[in-house]
């Protein structure tokens, strides 16, 4: 009987001494949670998107709880609510949701030259390690959908072999950014902007063989703009966001439509 009651009686004892010991270390190392931490998280969109850089809503709450950083945005937040999150910590918070993704691309099925059918992989990163793709432009969108599956809102989707994205529902989170192999995605100021819808950096005559809609740097559009808000980065215009009034000469100017406005109707309406 000893043989059975002593051992119980060890382990028993050492469970005591471990429980106690655990209890103990819970009291010493006890943090209390800032309360404006889940007020904060309460107000969030709750995508838990990461686009923030923090581990979802809760890291990003508890990060501006604890550290009150005026820098901090939650990109996908709209304005109304990264200002009541600034008057629960007392600061004057950037704007969240002042962006949206874009396009710079044009290159459908019908605008681009195909070399080849693909059958393969529907990831873009695949087709691109694999042999860059069936398009001719190798600056242009694959069109198989990686930002499809990333985007965590559903706000991009296929059409005609390019991605189309909703800037409804598109956040600006820039999840589909850094996803896509070709860097044709970008965040752009949301509403009325104009851009230049293509990323060729092969010269004009090259560019035209390969798309229908891609920039030829012609320069019509650096001639046709008043404001000194277009350059050319080779045979490709750039466009300076920060000196564009968004007149739209350029958009008639440009002879393969690479140039556009983008929200124009909805801007004028209003």
């Amino acid at each position: 009987m000893q043989h059975i009651v002593i051992p119980a009686v060890i382990v028993g004892s050492l469970g005591l001494l471990a429980a106690a010991m655990l209890y103990t270390a819970s009291k010493i190392f006890h943090t209390r949670e800032n309360p404006l931490v889940k007020k904060i998280e309460a107000l969030l969109p709750g995508a838990n998107c990461g686009a923030c850089g923090y581990p979802g809503c809760s890291g990003f709450a508890e990060a501006m709880a604890n550290e009150q950083n005026p820098e901090l945005v939650c990109p996908v937040a709209p304005a109304e609510t990264m200002k009541q999150i600034g008057e629960l910590v007392g600061l004057a918070l950037g704007q969240g949701g002042a962006k949206k993704a874009v396009l710079l691309c044009q290159g459908s099925n019908e605008a681009a030259r195909k070399i080849c059918e693909y059958h393969g992989i529907e990831d873009c990163l695949s087709a691109s390690l694999l042999f860059g793709g069936d398009k001719a432009c190798q600056y242009a969108c694959f069109g198989l959908g990686t930002c499809v599956e990333v985007c965590p809102f559903g706000a991009i989707s296929l059409t005609d072999g390019i991605v189309t994205i909703d800037e409804q529902t598109c956040t600006g989170c820039g999840k589909c950014v850094p996803a896509c192999p070709r860097n044709v995605l970008a965040l752009r100021p949301a509403g009325h902007r104009v851009l230049v819808a293509c990323r060729s950096k092969d010269k004009g005559g090259q560019t035209r063989k390969n798309c229908k809609k891609g920039c030829i740097g012609c320069r019509k559009c650096v001639k046709a703009c008043e404001f000194d808000a277009i350059t050319m980065d080779g045979a490709l215009a750039r466009i300076d966001d920060s000196k564009c009034t968004r007149c739209g000469a350029c958009v008639q100017a440009c002879p393969t439509g690479a140039i556009v406005a983008m929200n124009q109707q909805k801007e004028e309406a209003v």
